[in-house]
């Protein structure tokens, strides 16, 4: 009969805490089947265990199965959350096993006096012979097997997938040119396959895997019951001339064809991985590495897993060898039940004590996890992403940590940089590979140090944009966007595009301040009455250190006071926002996003949990207020999103790999929800530590947008190149003016005017 147990729907996504104790005292054996062949062996299984003494009120096999269960990642699953108790796999199912659902090895199969077995790779004699004399010869060249046919008992099956596709990974017969995308790269070697549960989350958790891959199974099922499943399913995909090429473990041809079949071993060939042939008998020469027994796993405490060695240890005695008469027991016999290897491979012939092999790693060798890590090749060994501050590199530390949770390539690394004019220079040495810049960052690392953008963030729109905006407390009206003199201000850093550029063009436009040329600090400093502008006093952007008052607003005590970094409680766009709610200014220049992503409950930092969005208004460019969720029509300047960049001199397929590195990751760790790590979330009392806090995610920069002028549009470059002939400091290039110029002033203010009125940035 059905037995589905009700309560799986319940425990899944809970803590081990919360999980109920194993009843020790249980007698059930609880076996997890996925189809019909196994349920009936199954039940068999039970009726012979019920009649022996040996198990009499000690042990009650039960047969686990329903229309929910549907393949041995189901069956993992209901054993990790206790709602069965075992089931058999293939060493290779075993990592899977061990490292999702943290079941263990309980007893291996044994093969005569043999422990292990080999993996080979089996085509017909016909095909080889038609190429090549087998004797002696060479089958060509591996680089003949691409685009054939292939066969193969299933995604992560230690002979049938793992050791073949790694040796040839290794030796280079299939190029790798990407990161984490093992099976495309397969997929572009050989032709159609079979390639059973390529297409499942566990083996395919970006939903990139090519359809390609199950073409030949059966029926497009494609999963651990496809009739070409299994060592058994693979060889009748060769054997039926589905396939060319067939992935087996030793046994399989020898097992399969028996004493009935009108075939012989002489009608099939191995192919050795150095591309010789040889005779099927010769498969300890000829063969792609050994490969761990299968096992039987579980989950539990020692004493629940002793009681589980303990029935498997009589199990076997009482029913290794062959049954004596028609209605009787052989656990590895699966004749009677329509198939083959059902629940126990056929050709085994006891089960033993793992000892203290009782981790997968353990089981399976150090040999075999290098060979399962060779199909995480990777052209690009690491990529180092630079940080500015303490904060940050401990945040990218978790990343790092998260990345190697989900055994992605390349492996990301962390170098701490003084502040983001040094990590571009690192960058731009080599000693670095990436950094998020904000859009007038990107400017400078793109003019000055060859650095291109090739991802940016995203804020739920997909347009990788946001808008510039002034934000004022509702309580004090008084304030518009053409009264600002004397007032005290909140920049979210110097040099920085909504935070620094867009106000001060906005008060250049307004007529509010002419700068004289190299003199944009003094006249700043002149017109606000105090603020907090972060790096306004450090020599790479102000050579000559003028403006002290634009940092007496600044929140951070000591040597961090007014830096550049997250080290300054004010900077970045929520710091901004920060220093006009805690008071250090009236006004804050800051993106759209900063005000909603701080207010109404957001953000549980203590100096915004009881903020009200409604207590702040934008100031329109116009000299009108508006809400804060109006920014669309109430902004400075519409602007490019902060970019992520790497040095210009990275071949297109590196930038590809980095790319694809952020989006997996992203994939796993964009949710707030994630324990683990979160990429677009600082924690509490941080924020926009390497991402900003409000982006939802990374979109890749199309190829022919990879340059700074072409990513930010000539409107901004023109912006840039004006304001650093304002500031003149040592991250430009061009030379302070020797004396002021005013109608060259009036001009800029004038093509400023013109600039903003047309649409100015996009």
């Amino acid at each position: 009969m059905w037995y589905i147990p009700i309560c799986v729907i319940v425990l899944v996504g809970q803590s081990l805490a919360q999980l109920p104790p194993i009843d020790q005292s249980k007698k059930e054996v609880r076996f997890c089947v996925i189809n019909d062949a196994e349920l009936k062996k199954c039940e068999a299984m039970k009726k012979a265990v019920a009649a022996e003494a040996w198990a009499k009120d000690k042990y009650e096999v039960v047969c686990i199965s329903g229309p929910a269960i549907t393949d041995k990642f189901k069956c993992m699953e209901l054993i990790e959350f206790q709602d069965a108790d075992v089931m058999t796999v293939d060493s290779g199912e075993l990592v899977l096993a061990g490292r999702r659902f943290r079941l263990v090895p309980i007893v291996g199969e044994q093969y005569g006096t043999k422990s292990d077995y080999y993996s080979v790779v089996v085509l017909k004699a016909t095909d080889i012979l038609m190429t090549a004399d087998y004797t002696g010869r060479q089958y060509e060249r591996l680089q003949d097997l691409q685009g054939k046919r292939v066969c193969s008992p299933g995604m992560g099956t230690a002979a049938g997938w793992v050791l073949p596709i790694s040796k040839m990974f290794e030796q280079g017969f299939i190029k790798v040119t990407r990161c984490n995308v093992h099976v495309q790269q397969v997929s572009k070697f050989f032709g159609e396959m079979c390639i059973p549960s390529a297409l499942i989350a566990y083996y395919n958790p970006y939903g990139i895997n090519p359809m390609k891959v199950c073409d030949l199974c059966n029926k497009k099922i494609c999963d651990t019951n496809d009739l070409y499943s299994g060592f058994d399913g693979a060889f009748d995909c060769l054997q039926k001339g589905v396939g060319q090429v067939a992935f087996l473990k030793d046994s399989t041809v020898r097992m399969a064809l028996g004493n009935d079949s009108s075939e012989t071993l002489n009608d099939y060939r191995l192919l050795c991985s150095d591309g010789s042939v040889a005779t099927m008998e010769n498969y300890m020469a000829c063969n792609w590495g050994r490969v761990k027994s299968n096992a039987v796993v579980g989950y539990g405490k020692a004493d629940h897993l002793n009681k589980l060695k303990m029935f498997f240890k009589e199990l076997s005695r009482a029913f290794s060898a062959p049954a004596t008469t028609s209605d009787g027991f052989s656990l590895f016999d699966s004749s009677p039940y329509g198939g083959h290897s059902i629940l126990f491979s056929d050709d085994a012939t006891d089960l033993i004590d793992v000892g203290s092999r009782d981790t997968y790693h353990k089981y399976v060798s150090d040999d075999y996890m290098k060979r399962l890590n060779s199909l995480e090749i990777c052209p690009v060994k690491s990529v180092r992403w630079c940080t500015t501050s303490e904060d940050e590199i401990n945040k990218c530390s978790a990343m790092v940590l998260g990345i190697q949770s989900k055994s992605l390539k390349p492996d990301l690394r962390c170098v701490m940089g003084k502040n983001a004019l040094d990590c571009m220079q690192k960058i731009q040495d080599g000693d670095a590979d990436l950094i998020n810049l904000d859009a007038a960052d990107t400017y400078v690392a793109g003019r000055y140090y060859g650095l291109v953008p090739i991802a940016a963030e995203d804020y739920g729109d997909d347009t990788m944009s946001y808008y510039a905006v002034a934000v004022a407390k509702k309580s004090t009206p008084e304030i518009t966007i053409f009264n600002l003199k004397a007032k005290r201000a909140c920049f979210s850093g110097v040099n920085m595009a909504a935070g620094w550029v867009i106000p001060v063009f906005t008060l250049i436009e307004t007529q509010q301040i002419l700068p004289e040329t190299c003199k944009l600090y003094d006249a700043m400093s002149e017109f606000f009455f105090r603020a907090c502008a972060p790096g306004i006093l450090e020599k790479q952007y102000n050579p000559r250190q003028v403006g002290l008052n634009m940092c007496e607003a600044c929140a951070a005590g000591s040597s961090d006071k007014c830096k550049r970094t997250s080290r300054e409680q004010y900077f970045s766009d929520s710091g901004s926002f920060r220093c006009l709610v805690e008071g250090g200014g009236e006004i804050a220049f800051t993106r759209s996003l900063a005000v909603r992503d701080n207010t109404d409950g957001r953000n549980q930092d203590i100096w915004a949990r009881n903020r009200r969005s409604d207590d702040y208004e934008l100031l329109c460019r116009n000299g009108h207020r508006m809400g804060i969720d109006q920014w669309k029509d109430c902004n400075l300047a519409k602007l490019r999103s902060p970019a992520i960049v790497t040095a210009g001199y990275k071949s297109e397929e590196d930038r590809e790999i980095m790319w694809e590195l952020l989006d997996y990751a992203q994939n796993y760790f964009s949710g707030d929800a994630n324990d683990q790590f979160t990429m677009f979330d600082s924690g509490l009392n941080k924020h926009d530590l390497m991402f900003s806090d409000s982006a939802v995610k990374l979109l890749k920069i199309p190829k022919e947008e990879q340059n700074y002028k072409k990513w930010l549009g000539d409107y901004f470059d023109r912006l840039m190149q004006m304001l650093h002939r304002y500031q003149c400091g040592s991250v430009t290039d061009s030379s302070p003016a020797s004396s002021t110029n005013t109608s060259l002033v009036k001009y800029f203010v004038t093509l400023i005017a013109i600039l903003t009125s047309t649409a100015l940035l996009l």
